[in-house]
């Protein structure tokens, strides 16, 4: 994916994409910064319409990292002038970013996408085996619980916990597992080839480790 990082002004600084782009700010004198802000985002459309890239004021949104009122912001639209509208959330390639940097709304999307795959799973398959539940959740369950989590990695309590929920859920799958506890682990057994299941979520949350387990 193409992309060029570009600066309108002093402190101002942008980034554009083949279908995005971004400018971002720091306010400190309110009015000044806002004005400057508002001044950037007209040189902007001005280099948009040169090059026949009209922006689509509709999805142009503004998003304010603090406590500060950052003001209002304006783009035209077929020669109207357009108020851009403010948000709390927006998801940028795959991602849920809300205004005060939490990853709930991530953690929770995330969950019900794994919660969805689960449940297919289950009304797929009436007998799964251990080698059979690491495959599946490795290929179809996990890539949800991990994508870009480098960025969104879990934090809160009430986060790692709906994460960890999934995993839960997971193990039940596996026959002869859904009776057990899942944090008492699993019954050992000492003529039974050692084997164990990892199912590490992001974040450190905690994992099921069964050694040495082949359930009838």
């Amino acid at each position: 994916m193409a992309s060029r990082r570009f600066r309108i002004r002093k402190a101002t600084l942008g980034k554009a994409t083949f279908d995005d782009t971004k400018i971002w700010k720091k306010i400190q004198n309110k009015q000044e910064d806002i004005e400057a802000l508002q001044q950037d985002l007209l040189t902007l459309e001005s280099w948009s319409e040169k090059w026949l890239l009209s922006f689509n004021t509709d999805k142009c949104k503004v998003m304010n990292l603090g406590a500060v009122d950052n003001g209002r912001y304006f783009l035209h639209d077929n020669n109207k002038q357009a108020e851009l509208l403010c948000c709390e959330n927006e998801k940028d390639l795959g991602v849920w970013i809300s205004n005060d940097l939490k990853w709930s709304k991530q953690c929770s999307n995330a969950a019900n996408k794994a919660m969805s795959v689960l449940g297919m799973i289950k009304r797929s398959f009436t007998y799964i085996s251990i080698e059979s539940f690491k495959i599946l959740y490795n290929t179809f369950v996990r890539p949800h619980l991990e994508y870009c989590v480098q960025i969104w990695n879990p934090y809160l309590k009430k986060d790692i916990a709906c994460l960890e929920n999934i995993q839960r859920r997971a193990t039940k799958l596996v026959h002869g597992f859904n009776k057990m506890s899942y944090c008492g682990g699993l019954p050992v057994g000492s003529a039974l080839e050692r084997t164990s299941i990892d199912l590490a979520l992001p974040g450190g949350v905690s994992f099921l480790r069964a050694d040495g387990v082949s359930p009838a």
